[in-house]
């Protein structure tokens, strides 16, 4: 019996463009990736089929290429390609993603990982970004699990939903309704399969777009995005805020924490609570109270 081989590729890029160069790798291998960033750089990895990704090589210098002509990674950042089987790969995958507990009310999960007590979301890492694994979406669970109380909050704006377990993260807290969005279609595809497979259809409605797709003011917005993004859309997401309501914004780096934090504030939101892990800051900020 002849062994499969699969095409391992990885770059190493600065960690502000990790998400970027994750989802197209992602796209490149239709298998999803491997992440393992540090203070100021980040390894991706994709595997791809050792007998189907002529193309594949190519296709990912060019959009480096794309990238350090708009300054946003060194030019002629390497590609590394070497040949592994195929149960060595998975066994490296399925390594990287295990259980993840945020609380006793949260916790992710894979389907390969068996069920442990409690409600659980189960999805497989792949295209979209979002697992629970990464510092910006645990923080993001955490913040969400500390403020969402009795009675949750009514509506709920899931702004870069990825995979959409922020949004299911809602609905398993009590959210009655939730938007989640996305620009990325790859994304939304995604997203509409974790939620009907995790049983929150009804409370969840999924749509390609972003800011400009919300109806109404929402008591809470999750937003896990990037630093400048955060920044641009400060005072869009502040405006989509319900009186009173909470908006956790994540995917900040410390070195650009001032400036978005000064949007938010500049927008008319409070502070209220902040965690740091690694890089990575996430922040909940809350609306003004209109008597």
């Amino acid at each position: 019996m002849s062994v499969k081989f699969w095409r391992k590729v990885t770059v190493v890029v600065p960690v502000d463009t990790m998400d970027a160069v994750s989802d197209f790798m992602a796209g490149l291998s239709r298998r999803g990736v491997i992440v393992e960033d540090t203070e100021r750089r980040a390894g991706v990895t994709a595997y791809l089929p050792g007998d189907n990704s002529g193309e594949a090589v190519p296709l990912l210098r060019k959009y480096l290429d794309g990238l350090a002509s708009m300054g946003a990674i060194p030019k002629g950042v390497p590609i590394e390609v070497s040949l592994e089987a195929d149960e060595d790969w998975m066994a490296v995958f399925r390594s990287q993603h295990s259980r993840v507990v945020i609380s006793d009310r949260i916790a992710v999960r894979p389907r390969w990982c068996a069920p442990e007590n409690g409600k659980e979301i189960v999805l497989d890492p792949g295209l979209a970004f979002g697992t629970g694994t990464h510092a910006t979406t645990s923080m993001c669970l955490t913040l969400m699990d500390r403020h969402i109380g009795s009675p949750p909050p009514s509506r709920l704006l899931d702004v870069g939903t990825g995979t959409g377990i922020l949004a299911i993260a809602a609905a398993f807290l009590g959210v009655g309704e939730i938007l989640a969005v996305d620009v990325d279609p790859v994304s939304i595809r995604v997203a509409r399969e974790n939620i009907k497979a995790n049983g929150v259809e009804k409370s969840v409605t999924v749509v390609e777009g972003s800011i400009d797709r919300a109806e109404g003011a929402y008591d809470m917005i999750t937003a896990n995005l990037y630093s400048s993004l955060l920044t641009s859309m400060a005072d869009p997401l502040s405006r989509a805020l319900a009186p009173g309501g909470m908006l956790i914004a994540t995917g900040i780096m410390e070195g650009e924490k001032e400036e978005v934090m000064d949007a938010f504030l500049i927008s008319g939101l409070n502070c209220d609570d902040i965690l740091y892990e690694d890089v990575w800051i996430a922040a909940l900020f809350t609306g003004v109270s209109r008597v």
